[in-house]
């Protein structure tokens, strides 16, 4: 069974994908320039450089933190189904899919297309890789978990015989195990 995974409720979240962007694609030109100039003797040696960031920039360091530069200026990260920095498998993949989302390349309209027309607000990239960008405050909840839930108390549920409650960070529902005192999540 597939879960329903809603988007964040932040009205700007599109907007603040494009600001990331931006600045992402922003340092790259400088490293690109910057290389150049530097290296220029040496034939290909400053689109080394360059792929060496965006490796280190937004796989490694992306998988690990779930931000890029841009992501992290603008308070953006990018994380799987669980709620966590997606890792570095998926952030590969989301970079490598930058091939199609970034076409016509002077101006990626592919991912923006898909971002602002799909309700989940996820490109192709997320979309293969299993990953979703949210607000920084919304790591480690699954995305589009509540932030508040139903029933903020516990509550007796007569056939299990147990406390039950919608756990806030995650959105998921837990029963008390008495025995050992302690939330554990509700096996339907």
């Amino acid at each position: 069974m597939t879960e329903s995974i809603a988007p964040a409720d932040t009205p700007d979240l599109l907007w603040r994908r494009v600001g990331a962007a931006i600045i992402d694609v922003a340092i790259v030109v400088v490293i690109a320039i910057v290389a150049g100039l530097v290296l220029r003797r040496v034939a290909g040696l400053a689109g080394l450089v360059v792929l060496a960031y965006e490796l280190a920039a937004w796989v490694w360091w992306q998988g690990r933190t779930g931000a890029s530069p841009g992501k992290q200026m603008v308070g953006l990260r990018v994380v799987d189904a669980t709620g966590q920095p997606c890792g570095t498998g998926k952030a590969a993949v989301r970079w490598v899919a930058w091939l199609v989302d970034g076409f016509p390349y002077c101006l990626p309209l592919v991912g923006f297309i898909m971002i602002f027309t799909n309700a989940d607000q996820r490109r192709l990239g997320d979309r293969w890789a299993g990953t979703w960008v949210v607000t920084a405050d919304e790591v480690g909840r699954p995305p589009g978990a509540p932030t508040e839930t139903a029933d903020p108390e516990p509550v007796w549920d007569d056939d299990r015989q147990a406390y039950v409650r919608t756990d806030p960070a995650s959105g998921r529902r837990q029963v008390f195990d008495e025995s050992a005192g302690t939330w554990s999540a509700l096996e339907d």
